[in-house]
């Protein structure tokens, strides 16, 4: 960061002549959302590592803290009026005798906290403008100091008066004292730090100070004298800080750890002292300053002193005080940095931005909740449609699922196409009975039910415009199979002109063909013959009569019949496919579910299906809904009932049309919520641009938890309020919105979403899908109506394979 915007840097007095302090500051943006384990526990997000990370970092922030640098986390709470919540900083300073020395040991110490951040699972910190970093509002102070073990060359158990305030013997000079913080025991008694500071009502501020500590030569050695005596095991030597000697039981218990605390500041230049401090607008009581005190460093016994008064030591040539150190080797301070579990209790994140007053719609579907206001959308904005962006188990199907439920259980018209089934499933099982059995107007497209197939025709044309409609239809699904096949380099121009005048002739007729029955234009001259007899389409008449069947060579009918057939076969030989899109009557009217506002729920599960039938499917059910969108033209707009169009992973059945279904599609009451997971998925020159048109075509976008690439490109759409990193660090079920309401753009904030509503207490799902078989047919049926379609056409050719072309 630039020293002129993060970076404060004073001129002040220091020592003998003027110095430099350099001030810099962080605040705390996002917490991780925890996970509940199986046994009904909360654990925070990679729990295994987090400890493990803490203490590397935290470790490494100890062992280069030198004597002019120091770090203090500030803590404050609400004073209880609203919600509860926790704020937290982090501010560090530097000081020099040069602007420049004091400029590099501030911009060192920056970097080693940044570097300590970026290792916590799951936080985000923001940098502060100096003018931003906090101002203590407290009025009192309570000064929390650890209890202390008294260690002297010189002191006697015979003497009645031990400890601080023992005077100074005759012949003491030259002699050492060390103080050596008493130890807790059971450090697993302690209570985190940010559950007492957010349960006390009124306000507090907390602050913690990591400061550098230069070991002088003189104080090595007086530490090498007392480490003798400790070896020694003299109990005489050890004291506690209330002037009573200590049991001999005690001190053999904390022998070791006393020996280790002596040891590491022997062979350490720079020691790192912790000062605590509690403040308050009224007096802090002992207790809670006690608790506080436990909870920052788990491992030493602490006491207040009140408005940060000690009792009077008496002055010794030698007094060393380690009672404050931390040892880098030890220290794992996970109170400084709240984990996720320490503030399940308090409500709403109070890190996001806030919503801008007064902008935000008071009605239509609820998004969700953000500091304590309803986050809604109207169906005005929502006919601009919306994009859900996001990592993959971020929140993204809960928040469709809640948007859905929504729009079911106010009476409106919904299609679902999910490509894995488990929204599908959710939705049938929350489905209210209003619809599913009063207005029975539920349909199920679910191609795992292979013994009731529904019925699609891709080939049906019902608009009051079929020309229009047929050109569509073709080039819809040629822009499939180029999706498929990728025709740059499998297909050409001759493909294109034999497989567009084979759908023009299939089309021309009075009857109706499906997809099924393309492939015996190719491969049966009755079948041809018939059609090019009831074609109305001179041009495609005179193609085939005058060219495919009368031309030779590579380009003859013979030779091309195969290489457009090759393509169909997916459609034809596929029996799951062949006996839905193979049906001259759809099952499904695509119209009327807009137009009478149906619920629409389409399981494409991959798991259940192959990947390329899922595609297919999908792609081409888009297709006819669109169509069917268009359709309504002939509508006034006042009547186009709007029908909610959800697609997730929509990338999957993305076609060209897409960018024409963005832009016109709202004009005829379709209102789209496509959701998928990263941007680069939306990058495929064969569907073409369909990222610009999804970013330039939708007018709300909710962003969830976002990868490296997709923070950089949509910063700007998030700005000035959320920044890239924001972006990368959100929590689960947390939302990055921007937002139109009355259709003008709101500025850009977070929002938590809403938990799922528990599923029906008796499932509706059976009976639904019982219901929803009369939109199909039993599958033998299909089979023999398509098999005896295509032996008609056999018995009018013959049984010489050879008069087929």
């Amino acid at each position: 960061m630039e020293q002129g915007r993060y970076i404060e840097m004073v001129e002040e007095p220091a020592g003998d002549g003027a110095g430099w302090r350099g001030r810099f500051g962080f605040g705390l943006a996002w917490l991780a959302k925890p996970r509940r384990r199986t046994d009904g526990e909360w654990s925070a997000p990679r729990e295994e590592t987090a400890a493990e990370f803490k203490g590397t970092t935290f470790e490494t922030l100890l062992e280069t803290l030198t004597p002019e640098q120091s770090v203090t986390f500030w803590y404050r709470n609400t004073d209880g009026r609203s919600r509860r919540c926790l704020q937290m900083w982090v501010v560090g300073e530097a000081s020099g005798a040069s602007r420049e020395e004091a400029l590099q040991r501030t911009r060192t110490l920056r970097e080693t906290l940044l570097l300590l951040f970026n290792a916590q699972q799951g936080y985000r910190f923001r940098a502060l403008l100096p003018e931003r970093i906090p101002r203590s509002r407290a009025a009192h102070w309570t000064r929390i100091r650890s209890r202390s073990v008294v260690i002297s060359d010189h002191l006697q158990m015979a003497r009645p008066r031990v400890g601080f305030n023992a005077p100074v013997p005759a012949g003491a000079e030259g002699k050492t004292r060390i103080r050596i913080p008493m130890l807790d025991p059971d450090p697993s008694r302690v209570m985190p730090l940010f559950t007492p500071l957010a349960s006390w009502r009124p306000a507090l501020e907390v602050q913690v100070t990591l400061t550098g500590v230069r070991v002088s030569e003189a104080q090595r050695k007086a530490l090498g004298r007392v480490l003798e005596l400790v070896r020694q095991r003299d109990p005489k030597v050890f004291y506690a800080t209330d002037a009573r000697p200590m049991e001999h039981d005690l001190i053999e218990t904390g022998l070791a750890e006393w020996t280790r605390w002596i040891r590491y500041g022997l062979s350490h230049e720079h020691l790192v002292r912790l000062t605590a401090q509690v403040g308050g607008q009224a007096p802090v009581p002992a207790a809670l300053a006690a608790t506080l005190g436990r909870a920052m460093f788990p491992h030493l016994s602490f006491e207040p002193l009140p408005d940060g008064r000690e009792p009077a030591a008496d002055a010794v040539p030698m007094d060393i005080d380690l009672r404050d150190m931390v040892a880098s080797d030890r220290a794992v301070l996970g109170a400084l940095i709240p984990e996720p579990v320490q503030v399940l209790g308090l409500e709403g994140l109070p890190w996001t931005p806030a919503p801008p007053p007064d902008v935000l719609a008071q009605e239509g579907v609820r998004l969700g909740d953000a500091h304590g206001r309803g986050v809604h959308i109207t169906d005005r904005d929502r006919r601009r449609h919306v994009y859900v962006l996001g990592a993959t188990g971020t929140g993204k199907s809960t928040l469709l699922l809640n948007m859905i439920l929504q729009d079911i259980e106010a009476g409106k018209g919904v299609c679902l196409i999910d490509p894995h089934g488990d929204l599908y499933e959710q939705v049938l099982r929350r489905m209210p009975r209003s619809r599913w059995q009063e207005r029975d107007d539920v349909v199920l497209f679910d191609p795992t039910d292979f013994d009731h197939p529904v019925g699609l025709n891709f080939f049906e044309c019902k608009s009051p415009y079929p020309d229009m409609e047929r050109s569509m239809l073709i080039n819809e699904l040629l822009q499939i199979l180029d999706i498929l096949y990728d025709l740059h380099w499998t297909g050409g121009p001759m493909f294109e002109q034999y497989f567009r005048n084979a759908l023009r002739l299939l089309l021309g007729s009075d009857e109706t063909y499906t997809l099924v029955e393309m492939p015996l234009v190719f491969e049966s001259r009755a079948f041809r013959d018939h059609l090019l007899e009831h074609c109305r389409d001179r041009a495609v008449v005179g193609f085939w009569q005058d060219q495919a069947e009368t031309v030779t060579g590579e380009t003859s009918l013979n030779n091309m019949a195969p290489y457009v057939t090759s393509k169909l076969n997916q459609f034809t030989h596929n029996p799951l496919l062949r006996n839905i899109l193979g049906q001259p009557a759809s099952t499904v009217d695509l119209r009327r579910c807009m137009d009478e506002g149906r619920i629409l729920l389409v399981n494409l599960s991959k798991g259940r299906l192959s990947t390329m039938d899922t595609y297919l499917l999908g792609m081409l059910l888009i297709g006819m809904i669109f169509r069917a969108a268009m359709g309504r033209v002939e509508m006034a707009p006042e009547e186009r009932r709007t029908w909610h169009l959800y697609i997730d992973e929509f990338q999957n059945f993305m076609t060209p049309s897409v960018a024409q279904m963005l832009s016109e599609a709202r004009k005829f009451g379709l209102a789209l919520v496509l959701a998928n997971q990263h941007l680069t998925q939306l990058d495929d020159t064969r569907r073409g641009n369909i990222m610009d048109a999804v970013l330039g075509n939708v007018a709300s976008m909710l962003c969830f938890r976002l990868g490296v690439e997709d923070a950089r490109q949509l910063k700007s759409f998030m700005a000035p309020r959320l920044g890239e990193d924001d972006l990368q660090f959100l929590p689960d079920y947390t939302v990055a919105a921007r937002l139109v309401n009355r259709l003008k753009p709101v500025r850009p904030f977070a929002f938590r979403t809403a938990p799922p509503p528990e599923p029906m207490a008796e499932d509706p799902s059976p009976h639904i899908r019982a219901a929803s078989r009369r939109y199909t047919r039993e599958r033998q049926q299909v089979e023999e109506m398509i098999a005896s379609r295509r032996e008609n056409w056999d018995a009018r050719g013959g049984q010489d394979r050879s008069q087929w072309i």
